[in-house]
């Protein structure tokens, strides 16, 4: 799901290759997957943010273009033009992208995307949890799509605007995804270095949270 490496939607070769054996016949102990990713909804940024911020979130727009757009202060990033999610390579595409020479992608994206709300285990644990155990995962470590493509586009907004936003995206992981949920799905909060003090700051809340 992000830069769409291991997601299930783009990454996951077993998700789409119904004619290979199952994971449970590969191998007889069940998997730790250290890439896992999520799509995140259009209020991740948003839901959270604290009042004094609320004109410097991360914000999704729809009804511009085909497909909704990532803003920042009203203009469009660059790094996501649109959320990853909006259109996702189906689930095993990728098998085709490393079969590639050229290694281009465009095939992944051309060849029929589907969007994450057609995967909905690419957005809800529970549903990811069924996922992982009809795939012989035990557990994972879950990463942002979105989330990990806007803290360029927030480079020159100072280092309070680029914590704000973190903060109110790691109390949507919490809300939707948990820190330890289950112990199964542990998820990795959003921290920026910019500055080390609200750094601290942030990894302590998370911290105390459940956050590991």
């Amino acid at each position: 799901m992000t830069q769409t490496s291991s997601s299930i939607s783009a990454g996951s070769n077993e998700a789409g290759a119904t004619s290979n054996p199952s994971p449970r016949n590969l191998i007889d102990y069940p998997l730790v997957d250290a890439d896992c990713h999520y799509y995140e909804p259009d209020d991740c940024y948003t839901r959270h943010m604290e009042p004094k911020y609320r004109d410097d979130a991360i914000q999704v727009v729809r009804g511009l273009s085909k497909h909704a757009q990532v803003h920042f202060r009203g203009k469009r990033v660059s790094f996501f033009s649109a959320p990853p999610g909006e259109h996702a390579g189906k689930p095993g595409s990728y098998k085709a992208f490393y079969q590639d020479d050229n290694h281009t992608g465009a095939h992944i994206l051309a060849a029929d995307p589907i969007s994450c709300f057609d995967l909905p285990e690419s957005m809800q644990r529970d549903k990811r949890l069924a996922w992982l155990d009809k795939h012989n995962v035990e557990a994972g470590i879950f990463l942002p799509s979105l989330g990990v493509g806007v803290e360029m586009e927030l480079r020159d907004a100072g280092p309070e605007v680029v914590m704000a936003n973190h903060r109110a995206f790691n109390k949507w992981i919490r809300d939707d995804w948990g820190w330890d949920y289950q112990n199964r799905v542990f998820s990795a909060a959003q921290l920026s270095l910019v500055d080390l003090d609200l750094a601290i700051q942030e990894l302590e809340r998370v911290l105390k949270e459940g956050a590991r």
